[in-house]
């Protein structure tokens, strides 16, 4: 799995929005999946982090 940022969204009071691509591969077969990952941080530490993706568009590549 390998997962490539291709924006990175900070408001400098703790708040971040990361969206990515993520590659990998199941069972010999190329499988891709999007999402957006968003942060709250207090300090130096996460205090909240949820990811979002749909993942129909998953499931249709893993499953046959």
């Amino acid at each position: 799995m390998k997962s490539e940022f291709r924006n990175v969204f900070a408001d400098g009071a703790g708040h971040a929005a990361l969206e990515w691509t993520t590659n990998a591969t199941e069972d010999g077969k190329n499988v891709s999946y999007a999402g957006v990952s968003i942060l709250e941080i207090e300090g130096d530490k996460v205090k909240r982090f949820m990811a979002y993706f749909d993942p129909r568009s998953l499931t249709e590549q893993i499953v046959d």
